[in-house]
C-alpha cells in the first residue's frame, strides 16, 4: 500500500471496482444478463495531494448545497470538514463557471473518473 492512503477507503474502492467487473461479466452468473459497465467516479478527498486526485468532472450542487451542509453537520466525527468542504465548494463553483458552466453555479464538487467516457461527438 502506498504511503498516505488509508485502508478502509482503499478497500471500498477495490470492492466497487470488483462489483463493476462482475456487473459487466457475461457468464459470471448464468441466470442473469450482464448489466453493463457503470461509470465509477471518485469524490474529492480532503487531502488530494496524498492520493494523486486529479478532477475531471465538476458537478453543480448549488441547488442542494444547504441539504448537503446539514448532512455534513450531523457527522460529529468530521465536523472539522464542514467549513473545509463549504469553502472548497465555492472555489469549485468558480472553477465550474470559468470552465463553461452556467453562470448560476455557486457550489460545485469535483470528481475524478476512473474510466473514460464514451461519446459520439466532442462537446
Amino acid at each position: 500500500m502506498e504511503a498516505g492512503r488509508d485502508r478502509d477507503h482503499n478497500a471500498a474502492h477495490e470492492a466497487t471496482l470488483l462489483a463493476r467487473q462482475v456487473a459487466q461479466a457475461a457468464g459470471h452468473d448464468r441466470s442473469t444478463s450482464p448489466i453493463g459497465a457503470p461509470q465509477v467516479v471518485q469524490f474529492e478527498p480532503h487531502q488530494p495531494e496524498q492520493c494523486g486526485f486529479v478532477p475531471n468532472l465538476l458537478l453543480d450542487i448549488t441547488s442542494v448545497f444547504d441539504r448537503k451542509r446539514k448532512a455534513m453537520e450531523c457527522m460529529g466525527a468530521q465536523s472539522h470538514l464542514v467549513q473545509y468542504y463549504t469553502d472548497l465548494g465555492l472555489r469549485r463553483g468558480v472553477q465550474a463557471v470559468r470552465n463553461g458552466g452556467a453562470k448560476t453555479i455557486v457550489q460545485a464538487e469535483a470528481y475524478q473518473r476512473v474510466f473514460p467516457i464514451v461519446g459520439s461527438e466532442l462537446r
